[in-house]
């Protein structure tokens, strides 16, 4: 397993010498673009961490998946190709029907060629079965105590394992640096 991190504008100061990768908040919706995306970009990529972008999905806005993905896409467009991406499904878009996420990553994966991960937390993993049957693979949030693996409610397995938010979001990759990068 290999550590890393995921940030938004809310993360100020972060020490990318403690991790191999970086996640950074791109989009949401269709109308907010992260102010500090490129600065988090620039810093993790001069400590030598691989990139990941992700976006925050708004379906509780009414908002077209596919006009989501190009904002992401546009957004990030100068990374792709050297950089994981994500679809951040949480909060109010647990309530929301699970065809629009696979909607937005069957659509990114053609724009782009690049299967994108999903974000959700542990205990939605019952209802993503229509993510699963698409190969996409899954990043969940479990916070613990102590770093002990995960309960992936669909019994099957997770690239990425967000396991607290102190100091920051801190994340374990489920292999090797080169795995990770298979994801890019």
């Amino acid at each position: 397993m290999i550590k890393g991190c995921d940030v938004s504008h809310w993360n100020s100061i972060v020490n990318y010498a403690n991790y191999k990768f970086c996640i950074i908040k791109a989009t949401e919706g269709v109308n907010f673009k992260d102010v500090k995306k490129d600065t988090h970009a620039t810093n993790a990529a001069a400590f030598g961490c691989d990139l990941g972008f992700y976006h925050y999905a708004r379906p509780d806005k009414g908002n077209n998946p596919k006009l989501e993905a190009e904002y992401f896409l546009q957004s990030i467009k100068k990374y792709l190709g050297h950089c994981v991406l994500a679809l951040d499904w949480e909060q109010k878009s647990l309530n929301c029907n699970i065809e629009w996420a696979r909607q937005w990553l069957d659509y990114v994966y053609k724009q782009t060629g690049i299967r994108p991960l999903f974000y959700c937390q542990s205990s939605y993993t019952n209802r993503i079965d229509l993510i699963r049957e698409g190969d996409y693979g899954l990043w969940i949030a479990q916070y613990n105590n102590k770093i002990q693996k995960p309960k992936v409610k669909d019994g099957k397995g997770y690239a990425i394992w967000q396991f607290t938010s102190r100091p920051i979001d801190e994340d374990l990759f489920n292999g090797n640096i080169e795995q990770f990068r298979k994801y890019m």
